[in-house]
């Protein structure tokens, strides 16, 4: 409420003014009323509220329940001074009694709305930071300024700087690179540049080609930059046992290296490729000779030139061919003379006069028995491609006699008589 003032009356007298107890009875109830708001002497309990939104009136009020409504952020007792406008608009300041704290807020008359607290910073605990310099560009490398969004590329877009400034860029941060010095940066292509420095004597920098999912590393030390270095990524590996893309990086299995080798569906779709692979009964061009096997295929000149060696893994066989002029020649059997082969007993599946062929792929040995012999000089004779080598001759007319023990090469023809006589054929081995 308005204070109410001493009448002094019509001057000079002032005759029809208060008398003296009159103006003092007004006096008095002035002092009341800023004793009740707090503004000269104790708040009266009448001025404690359970709701800061209840301090309405002019003056001083309490909210040190603890628990009041509407209290400002970070406060919990607080007194609340208040101020009122003819308008009806009201402010307030509210200060925390056990730590100093303040906070203002108003009443909106038109919206009939209170704002939210405004707490109030205490200067002592800003720091320093508060009355720093902020940067000046969003490449400004002066110490002690303040960044803002976007200074270094940090929470924005990244600055752009000449490709012929990067032998001298040493603050810390990310950059786009625009090309404008051949020579710099790995294609001499746009892109994006991190920096990460110790000094001015010791840097690292990336680089990304703009276009590229590539990387390249540098670093300066004692003020001397190293050369380029890309950085392996998954793109840089090879995408399958079998991939021979030039440049790609080997994984542990690639092309048979380090564990089991893979397992392509035809050998001629090796050419191109090096390295050492397995084949099954199923894979096509496989040799004809092994079933299960290892093949080691070494190129020459891409798809022109190359070799193939085969091992079986279920027995002694071997096996080469090669690729001349982009056709592959027939596989040769490369086993190891005799290894791996017995003397059979063939006579059940022999006769004389009849020609075989030896289909294994190696060379086998031959020897056969005749008798008894007809008449004396009897002889048994062994064709290989026709051509006849004789045995023994029988020295009497009963006597059993041997052909030449002779070696057939892979694909020839062979067969057994006699001649000079007659004589069964009574056995018949093979060393195969």
């Amino acid at each position: 409420m308005a204070l109410d003032p001493v009448r002094l009356g019509t001057p000079p007298s002032g005759l029809d003014g208060d008398d003296a107890r009159t103006a003092f009875s007004r006096i008095n109830a002035n002092f009341a009323v800023l004793d009740n708001t707090g503004l000269t002497g104790l708040l009266p309990a009448t001025r404690n509220v359970a709701d800061c939104n209840d301090a309405s009136g002019p003056g001083w009020w309490s909210a040190l329940s603890g628990s009041a409504a509407h209290l400002p952020p970070g406060i919990t007792y607080p007194l609340i001074h208040t101020s009122v406008s003819a308008g009806g608009f009201v402010t307030q300041f509210a200060i925390e009694v056990v730590s100093g704290k303040s906070a203002t807020r108003a009443y909106n008359v038109n919206t009939k709305s209170w704002t939210v607290w405004t707490v109030h910073a205490d200067a002592a605990k800003l720091g320093t930071a508060a009355t720093a310099s902020l940067t000046t560009s969003s490449a400004d490398a002066t110490l002690g300024r303040v960044l803002k969004v976007g200074d270094f590329g940090v929470g924005g877009h990244t600055p752009l700087v000449a490709s012929s400034t990067l032998n001298t860029l040493r603050s810390t941060g990310d950059y786009y690179v625009n090309v404008d010095q051949a020579g710099v940066v790995p294609g001499n292509v746009n892109g994006h540049l991190s920096v990460r420095s110790f000094n001015d004597l010791y840097s690292v920098q990336e680089y990304t080609p703009a276009a590229e999912p590539l990387k390249y590393l540098r670093v300066l030390t004692n003020n001397a930059w190293s050369a380029w270095n890309q950085i392996t990524t998954a793109k840089d590996l090879a995408s399958s046992p079998f991939d021979s893309a030039a440049g790609k990086l080997l994984k542990v299995g690639d092309h048979g290296i380090g564990t089991n080798a893979p397992t392509p569906t035809d050998l001629n779709a090796l050419v191109g490729m090096g390295g050492i692979y397995r084949f099954n009964n199923d894979t096509l061009n496989r040799p004809p000779s092994i079933a299960y096997g290892a093949v080691l295929h070494l190129g020459r000149t891409g798809g022109i030139e190359a070799i193939q060696v085969a091992y079986s893994v279920t027995g002694y066989e071997a096996a080469v061919r090669f690729l001349v002029g982009s056709t592959w020649r027939a596989w040769a059997n490369t086993t190891p003379s005799w290894l791996g082969q017995s003397w059979q007993n063939m006579t059940a599946a022999r006769a004389a006069g009849v020609n075989y062929t030896n289909d294994t792929g190696r060379p086998i040995q031959v020897s056969a028995l005749f008798g008894p012999a007809s008449v004396i000089n009897t002889t048994a004779i062994l064709y290989i491609s026709g051509v006849p080598i004789y045995g023994q001759y029988a020295g009497v007319a009963g006597a059993y006699i041997n052909t030449a023990t002779c070696v057939i090469p892979p694909g020839a023809a062979y067969s057994v008589a006699a001649a000079n006589g007659t004589a069964n054929l009574a056995y018949f081995y093979e060393l195969r």
